[in-house]
């Protein structure tokens, strides 16, 4: 029946995602306990897996961590009260890896 309604089977204009934009600056918010920082963007249509990264403010090259998810959102534990830290993200698809986002900072209480 479908194939004698004259429509496609399937469609003929799929658009590559191609090269996904940066994310914006992370909001960084404390954790649950002291110690902790939350961290989350808007999600990117195209990627499939996000990366954060953690530095000091006073040292924002050396990166204290680094993780990588499906998710958006991304805690830290294990950090000294007092503080400040630098998160900044990106994001990862088909084409490759974005450039890291402007930093999001927050000090640990």
């Amino acid at each position: 029946m479908l194939v004698s309604s004259g429509f496609p089977l399937r469609s003929t204009n799929r658009t590559p995602a191609g090269p996904l934009p940066a994310p914006e600056a992370p909001v960084v918010t404390q954790g649950p306990t002291s110690g902790t920082l939350k961290a989350a963007i808007k999600g990117i249509y195209g990627a499939s897996l996000y990366g954060a990264r953690l530095a000091l403010a006073s040292a924002p090259t050396v990166y204290v961590e680094a993780k990588q998810a499906t998710s958006t959102r991304f805690a830290f534990a294990g950090l000294t009260p007092g503080e400040l830290y630098n998160v900044e993200m990106n994001a990862i698809g088909a084409a490759g890896a974005t450039d890291y986002s402007d930093a999001g900072t927050l000090m640990v209480i």
